[in-house]
């Protein structure tokens, strides 16, 4: 069936063996929850808004392109698989019920968007971070699993990540909006392949961004090039198998780094 309404609905449930396709912008005041059979947004990517997802058993999300809207506070989202875009837009606190996995941007335009006390739910990224509200990151993890990625909040704001990693096999870039501060309080994890570094620079083309590992902090960098990256307020960074891309602060930019385990000599004079 088809989803074609100009008017908003309380709750809205897809409980069938087949499919339901959007026919028009679907807008739910409270919750969406996908029990069975498939919600299809159809080629035209309608987007959706509610206050809470309900995803959790054998539905079928078929996101397309488009961006689903969180706008009424008070929400959780729970969603077994993964949605292309999503944007947090009210005056409270959007909670995650589950790992939430996003194939396009995550937008926090006003409001909280919380990992979940005592939960930490993950958020796996592929697009772009943009956050003029909150994010509430606790003990969770940000894993940015996309190729080229950009950072950005509140200008002269600061983010705090607790985990944060991003690992490619191709060459990539995260960029970083250079009025903002970046800081990751736990663990970082920053890492290209040979021949196929990890791009990590400034958005600016001469000032440098502030993005800091904090002390007690630990670190996992290698195949990187760093530019413009400010890192005075944390702890030194120290990349292996990298290129100093040049305006970096407290980064000791190492080349391949060699064991000797004497297992062909054991005269260091050889």
């Amino acid at each position: 069936g088809t989803i074609n309404s100009n008017e908003a609905f309380n709750s809205v449930t897809i409980n069938h063996a087949g499919t339901s396709t959007l026919g028009a912008a679907l807008d739910v005041n409270d919750t969406l929850t996908l029990t069975a059979g498939t919600l299809d947004v159809s080629v035209t990517n309608y987007g959706i808004t509610a206050k809470s997802w309900t995803d959790t058993g054998a539905g079928v999300f078929t996101e397309g392109t488009g961006t689903v809207t969180f706008d009424v506070a008070a929400g959780t989202i729970n969603s077994n698989e993964a949605f292309n875009s999503v944007t947090i837009n009210h005056a409270g606190t959007t909670t995650l019920g589950a790992l939430l996995d996003v194939n396009g941007a995550l937008t926090i335009t006003a409001g909280t968007l919380d990992v979940s006390l005592g939960n930490n739910y993950g958020i796996n990224l592929a697009g772009n971070w943009t956050n003029t509200g909150t994010f509430t990151e606790r003990s969770g993890t940000v894993t940015l699993d996309g190729t080229n990625q950009t950072l950005n909040i509140t200008d002269a704001g600061t983010e705090t990540f607790y985990i944060l990693s991003k690992t490619v096999t191709t060459a990539a870039t995260l960029t970083l909006d250079d009025l903002d501060i970046f800081q990751v309080s736990n663990s970082l994890t920053l890492k290209g392949a040979a021949a196929q570094l990890l791009t990590v620079t400034s958005d600016h083309g001469t000032l440098t961004v502030d993005f800091d590992l904090l002390t007690g902090g630990v670190q996992s960098l290698d195949y990187l090039t760093p530019i413009r990256i400010d890192s005075a307020d944390g702890v030194q960074m120290n990349p292996t198998n990298s290129t100093d891309g040049g305006g970096n602060v407290n980064w000791s930019v190492g080349a391949a780094t060699f064991v000797w385990d004497g297992s062909s000599s054991t005269d260091w004079a050889t």
